[in-house]
């Protein structure tokens, strides 16, 4: 990690529909300013979606800081994505949020605070002197524990061609995934991990979870950017996970991220391996919800595209 003159970190992937502009204020405190849009997922209130909304918002309103993009060469990518992390939970003050607009939908936040130059400072500190890749793993340790079963039940396609949907037009759409083993911000991988997101997947009824990754329409790339415990009393912990979803989608040749971050509280007798696996399935769960929607408007696309090409040549050929 390089020397630093200024502070804090950033999470680039951030919705399209996120922007955010900074004013600096006379007393040369950072005043940050967002919006952000969420879709309200079928089914659920509507308090999940604007918390979504509101940690893209924060998030988006940090990042647009000069004072941050400037420093990002200078962290690891790991570190520098939890130091915004840290950012956005401690040190922007006087948050407040505004619903813009909601519907069945979608829901619309804005956010508005400030960050001082102090709180940059320590932010910084906190980062150079505990970076996330030098803690250890304590609570997410790889347990070997993967399902034989489901390796054995994972598909194998013999297709000659890439970028075709095993599906033909006007049939039962399948989606068809390989799940590669989880990255951690220690720089060590699990498929142990990743085999609890083949898990949920495998359960949809129009998904394949192939055993190779040449066989299969969309790559996931599971990444834990973050599991932190911290002591709350001598009775109480919380701990905080940052997970990152990263999805290759073969059919458009175009790379998406889906994040998804959650506190925990638990109890100092219980088990930190447990409640970490719980929470990180919580989190698979939760960010599978939109790789699976992705995914069926991906290979929905792709059918209707081939599905006017064999039209096209047919009246062509007549």
């Amino acid at each position: 990690m390089k020397h630093l003159y200024l502070t804090v970190g950033l999470l680039l992937a951030v919705v399209s529909a996120t922007k955010a502009e900074v004013v600096e204020q006379e007393d040369s405190a950072l005043s940050v300013f967002g919006e952000a849009c969420e879709e309200i997922k079928a089914g659920e209130q509507n308090a999940p979606a604007r918390i979504k909304a509101t940690d893209k918002a924060c998030f988006s309103a940090v990042s647009a800081l000069p004072e941050i993009i400037d420093i990002k060469d200078s962290f690891d990518e790991h570190d520098f994505n939890v130091m915004i992390y840290n950012i956005v939970d401690e040190y922007i003050e006087d948050l407040t949020t505004k619903t813009l607009r909601q519907d069945d939908n979608q829901i619309c936040i804005e956010v508005s605070g400030y960050i001082t130059p102090e709180s940059i400072g320590k932010a910084i500190d906190k980062t150079i002197k505990s970076p996330a890749t030098q803690q250890k793993m304590v609570s997410l340790q790889d347990d070997d524990e993967e399902d034989d079963s489901l390796d054995n039940s994972l598909a194998t396609l013999n297709i000659p061609e890439q970028n075709v949907l095993p599906t033909p037009p006007n049939s039962v759409l399948v989606n068809t995934f390989y799940v590669r083993p989880t990255e951690f911000y220690n720089n060590t991988k699990s498929n142990s991990h990743s085999g609890i997101l083949k898990k949920i997947l495998s359960q949809s009824e129009n998904v394949q979870v192939m055993a190779r990754e040449e066989d299969a329409n969309f790559i996931v790339t599971p990444q834990v950017l973050k599991a932190k415990i911290e002591p709350l009393n001598s009775e109480t912990n919380r701990m905080q996970m940052v997970l990152a979803l990263e999805i290759f989608d073969r059919l458009k040749n175009d790379t998406t991220t889906e994040h998804q971050n959650k506190f925990i509280l638990f109890s100092t007798n219980e088990n930190e391996q447990a409640i970490a696996k719980d929470l990180l399935t919580q989190l698979f769960k939760q960010g599978s919800v939109s790789l699976l929607k992705m995914a069926d408007q991906s290979s929905a696309q792709s059918i209707k595209k081939q599905a006017h090409g064999i039209s096209d040549t047919a009246v062509i050929t007549q």
